[in-house]
C-alpha cells in the first residue's frame, strides 16, 4: 500500500506492480542468488493488489518514519534517525543472527554505487 502521489508516479508504480507479478523482480537471477529472491510464480501468488493509501494514514505516516531514516542512511552513514531506530532494536537486523542478514534482513545493495563512489571506485 504505497503512498499517495502524482498521477504519473502512480501509474508507473502500478505497471511495476503488475509487471512484476507477471514476469517476476527485474534483477539478475544470478547476481542476486544470495538474497532469496522469489519467482514470478512466487510474486503473482503473494502480491494480490495495489492500494494507494492517503498521507493522512496512520500507516503510511509510521512507515516514512522507519522507511525515510532507512534511505537516508545508505547515503548519509551517521544520520541521526537511523541510529536511534537501531539503537532502540526497531530495525530487522537487531532481531536477526548476524548470518542471517544477506537473506532476512533490510535489502542495502541498492546503496553499493553510492559505497563506491564515496571510496573514489
Amino acid at each position: 500500500m504505497p503512498e499517495r502521489s502524482c498521477r504519473d508516479d502512480e501509474q508507473r508504480l502500478a505497471a511495476y506492480f503488475a509487471d512484476m507479478r507477471k514476469t517476476g523482480a527485474p534483477f539478475d537471477p544470478q547476481a542476486s542468488t544470495a538474497y532469496g529472491p522469489l519467482s514470478a510464480e512466487e510474486l503473482h501468488a503473494t502480491l494480490y493488489e495495489i492500494k494507494f493509501k492517503n498521507k493522512s494514514s496512520p500507516m503510511a505516516q509510521i512507515a516514512d518514519l522507519f522507511l525515510w531514516p532507512m534511505a537516508v542512511s545508505g547515503y548519509e552513514e551517521n544520520y541521526r534517525p537511523y541510529l536511534m531506530l537501531k539503537e532502540a532494536g526497531r530495525l530487522i537486523e537487531c532481531r536477526l543472527e548476524s548470518t542471517e542478514h544477506a537473506s532476512c534482513g533490510t535489502k542495502y545493495s541498492c546503496f553499493e554505487l553510492v559505497e563506491r563512489a564515496r571510496r573514489g571506485a
